[in-house]
């Protein structure tokens, strides 16, 4: 595991904690009301971070249309927290416990970091599997 995955581990088993979720519970395509605020607390705060909505869809495995819509709704419920008050204490509940339990300091660019980091290990390993598939291929000749 390396270190984007795991500030986002962290980020969604705190988020799970806070809803009464079971572990590993946001990476199903289920649409409950629990799971979906899940993914949108989730979600929102990685995109805060400056992770993009195509990384967020590659890292859980959905469509990134689904990540523009959680952040058109996050920016709605913000500037009327009135609309869904649930939501916002539930993402300030998470933000402020990973903020205190995270070891990282300056949050957003060290998930823009970990983010390029992991997209040039993602292309080393792509790379790789190239490079083995022409050597593969050349003692075949």
């Amino acid at each position: 595991m390396n270190e984007f995955e795991f500030e986002v581990n962290l980020i969604t088993s705190i988020t799970e904690k806070t809803l009464g979720l079971p572990s590993n519970s946001l990476k199903v395509k289920t649409k409950t009301e629990e799971l979906v605020i899940g993914r949108m607390v989730v979600c929102n705060i990685l995109m805060d971070g400056g992770v993009t909505p195509a990384k967020l869809a590659q890292y859980f495995l959905q469509d990134r249309t689904n990540y523009y819509h959680y952040r058109k709704q996050h920016k709605y419920y913000v500037t009327n927290p009135k609309a869904y008050p649930y939501y916002l204490d539930t993402f300030n509940q998470v933000i402020n416990e990973y903020e205190q339990r995270s070891a990282n300091i300056c949050f957003q660019n060290t998930l823009k970091r970990l983010d390029v980091l992991d997209d040039i290990d993602s292309t080393i390993k792509n790379l790789k599997e190239q490079k083995l598939l022409l050597e593969q291929s050349l003692k075949t000749i």
